[in-house]
């Protein structure tokens, strides 16, 4: 998380909205010892009201980060599929290598 102290002081006090990365890593650092699901929790409920206040304040940059939200989520499944698609490429070799060598 990169955020000046100036920035994160106007992120704080609601004068500047707040990055959805910026959310996770304060939570991250003033939670360290907190479960994942209980974390989760806690920047869920987090970004809700941050989301409400933004789409009173500026609904344009809420319509920002939700697509941006999308595109993070449609690229964490590409890579997933990516990542399958190797593994199913890698056996599907070894198959044919093991295929061949019996004949």
């Amino acid at each position: 998380m990169e955020a000046s102290e100036s920035a994160l002081s106007r992120m704080l006090s609601g004068q500047k909205p707040t990055r959805p990365a910026v959310i996770r890593g304060l939570h991250t650092l003033a939670a360290p010892h907190a479960g994942p699901t209980e974390l989760d929790r806690e920047i869920a409920l987090t970004r809700r009201l941050f989301y409400g206040w933004l789409q009173a304040r500026d609904p344009d940059r809420l319509l920002l980060y939700r697509t941006q939200e999308e595109m993070g989520d449609l690229r964490d499944r590409l890579a997933e599929a990516e990542d399958k698609a190797t593994g199913l490429a890698a056996e599907l070799a070894d198959a044919h290598r093991r295929h061949a060598m019996k004949i």
